[in-house]
């Protein structure tokens, strides 16, 4: 929800007209808050792990699988070192 705050507030300007002026002054600490950035960059916050995730969620278990394989690249290496002393 906070990562599409900024977002749902510029929505809800339509729907809402009674809180018009509520939504307008939370619109309004963006620019103060952060010098516009949400507005730049369609109101939405993206995390890496969003990036890496796509909008299915698949690529979750890439990511999940590289870390297995790194993993156990690491345990493979150090046992192939502890074997030589």
């Amino acid at each position: 929800m906070a990562k599409h705050r900024y977002a749902i507030y510029v929505k809800s300007l339509d729907n809402m007209p009674q809180q018009h002026e509520t939504l307008l002054a939370l619109i309004g600490q963006d620019m103060i808050s952060w010098g516009g950035w949400f507005d730049r960059n369609g109101g939405v916050i993206r995390y890496l792990g969003d990036s890496v995730a796509g909008e299915s969620g698949a690529g979750t278990y890439v990511a999940g699988a590289l870390f297995v394989v790194l993993f156990l690249a690491l345990m493979f290496s150090l046992l192939g070192k502890a074997r030589l002393v």
